[in-house]
């Protein structure tokens, strides 16, 4: 495809200058965006494009588009059909524990009103997550140290 855009529209400042932005790209990455911009610009100059018996082929623009999909979902960039779904439940499961657990906490900080509420139920947006264990030198996780004993 850079072949065949290059040679046709090597008259065009604006097209050579996407083609050679295309090409600096070193990452996956870029390969994958690359494929698209390709894409597009085949779809942009296809009357130009399409008597080259030789390096065109029609199905160039669309295989180019789901090679540059399926790069960007194995990349990580793009979500899975199965991940947006799983996003989604996540989302809403979220929504319903902050709506639920309010409830909850303002029923047991009654039930237990003298006998430390606030520690038994905490409020979601007051609790942090706890700081990682410190790490040894070789990679893991060192051991909690027991308080001096002294007796």
């Amino acid at each position: 495809m850079l072949k065949t855009l290059a040679y046709h529209l090597e008259d065009d400042a604006y097209a050579t200058a996407r083609i050679g932005a295309i090409r600096a790209g070193t990452s996956h990455l870029a390969l994958a965006n690359g494929l698209v911009a390709l894409a597009e610009m085949y779809r942009e100059h296809w009357g130009a494009l399409k008597d080259d018996p030789k390096n065109f082929r029609p199905t160039d623009p669309d295989e180019a588009a789901k090679l540059s999909e399926q790069m960007l979902r194995l990349l990580g960039v793009s979500p899975s059909p199965e991940q947006a779904s799983w996003k989604a439940y996540c989302a809403k499961c979220a929504k319903l524990l902050f709506q639920h657990y309010e409830e909850a906490i303002r029923v047991g900080r009654f039930l237990w009103y003298y006998d430390g509420a606030e520690e038994r139920f905490p409020s979601l947006h007051s609790v942090t997550r706890a700081a990682p264990a410190p790490r040894k030198k070789n990679g893991t996780a060192e051991p909690e140290k027991a308080g001096n004993a002294e007796g």
